[in-house]
């Protein structure tokens, strides 16, 4: 059997606990990856964290990981403005990278961020999980055709745990009828129509 990917979460917060929690099920279905260790720079949290993943090793800087040899991806759930930094600094390492949303504060960070990878010979990932949603499979359709609301001139989605009760809502401006407009919640459609 081969070595599962070794890979090291920095930042276990909100979304890299949600990816500690993704990376534990797929290891126990595919045994391909592990979690190598954890990186957090709250000492307390970061041991709490660690026990509660069953995850032996912890570092408090992205530096000290990236000397650890089963460390072979690194996974960023860090503060947005750090993002470029600490996926520079892992490529470089010669680690391969996934990076929460937004990949990056602007255009040029991306694009260094980018040509840091592919100078290492290393991949970057940007985690868009949402991409195969219902919702969003649903906005890829009425953008492609646009069925079943029209010709969509402007859209805005807000989606996540933060509203409470309310998974996603959307809303849409339709060409030719600023008033109308579509919301849908849990995943679900639903049409609401101003005259």
């Amino acid at each position: 059997m081969t070595k599962p990917l070794g890979l090291a979460i920095v930042g276990v917060g909100w979304a890299g606990s949600r990816h500690a929690e993704a990376i534990a099920e797929l290891s126990a279905v595919a045994g391909s990856i592990e979690i190598s260790c954890f990186i957090d720079n709250d000492p307390a949290h970061l041991q709490e964290t660690a026990s509660k993943f069953e995850v032996q090793t912890t570092y408090t800087t992205l530096a000290a990981a990236l000397d650890d040899p089963n460390v072979d991806a690194v996974d960023i759930a860090t503060p947005h403005a750090l993002h470029e930094l600490m996926t520079i600094q892992a490529v470089e390492a010669g680690k391969h990278v996934i990076v929460e949303k937004p990949m990056a504060m602007n255009v040029d960070e991306a694009t260094r961020m980018i040509r840091a990878a592919e100078s290492n010979g290393v991949r970057l990932y940007v985690a868009a999980n949402q991409s195969y949603e219902p919702y969003i499979e649903f906005l890829r359709q009425v953008i492609e055709t646009g069925s079943p609301i029209g010709s969509i001139t402007t859209a805005s989605v807000a989606a996540g745990f933060r509203p409470p009760k309310v998974d996603m809502a959307i809303r849409v401006a339709v060409s030719g009828s600023p008033n109308r407009k579509w919301a849908g919640q849990d995943h679900g459609c639903s049409t609401e129509f101003t005259p």
